[in-house]
């Protein structure tokens, strides 16, 4: 029975991979620009900073991806720079393939670090959720707009706070396709 099952799927993968377009599967790369908002519960007095980010990841079939970024912003804290770090993993679930516009829903896990000064630093990890749309211009190549919305989780050591930590993400990005 476990045979018949696994063999099934295999047919049904195979399926859905052949009649998959080159240009909805394989690996990719990004740069994006990024306008990040810190939440209140973080820290009151930080401004709504810019940054930048690397984004890759790799599309499994027309309709999931699995998604990586690795992020930077810059803050100011009443005159006082503020870098904030951030990696997300996660999975993207893509809506409206095979057009040109492709909305997507996306979840995952964040690690977080933001230096405040020299020895003045928070890090913790959490999750993101977020929602975008990717426009082909071409087979090997897009632009893409995302929200997207962190909640850190666990201890972090936040100087009187008792409120939830969280960022929002505005990013803009081109990304690249590596197909044949």
């Amino acid at each position: 029975m476990k045979t018949r099952v696994v063999i099934l799927a295999l047919l049904v993968l195979s399926m859905v991979l052949a009649s998959t377009p080159a240009w909805a599967k394989g690996w990719y790369l990004g740069g994006e620009f990024q306008l990040t908002s810190l939440g209140d519960g973080m820290v009151e007095d930080i401004d709504t900073g810019y940054g930048f980010a690397l984004d890759f990841g790799y599309r499994y079939s027309p309709k999931f991806a699995l998604d990586f970024l690795f992020g930077m912003s810059f803050h100011d804290e009443d005159g006082n720079d503020v870098e904030y770090m951030r990696f997300l993993g996660g999975g993207k679930l893509i809506f409206n393939h095979p057009e040109q516009l492709q909305p997507y829903f996306i979840a995952g896990y964040e690690s977080h670090l933001l230096f405040r000064s020299l020895f003045d630093d928070i890090d913790g990890s959490g999750f993101y959720v977020g929602f975008g749309g990717d426009y082909y211009l071409s087979e090997k190549s897009s632009l893409d707009i995302c929200l997207t919305y962190s909640m850190w989780t666990g201890e972090i050591d936040l100087p009187s706070t008792s409120e939830d930590v969280t960022t929002d993400t505005l990013s803009i990005s081109y990304k690249h396709y590596f197909i044949k």
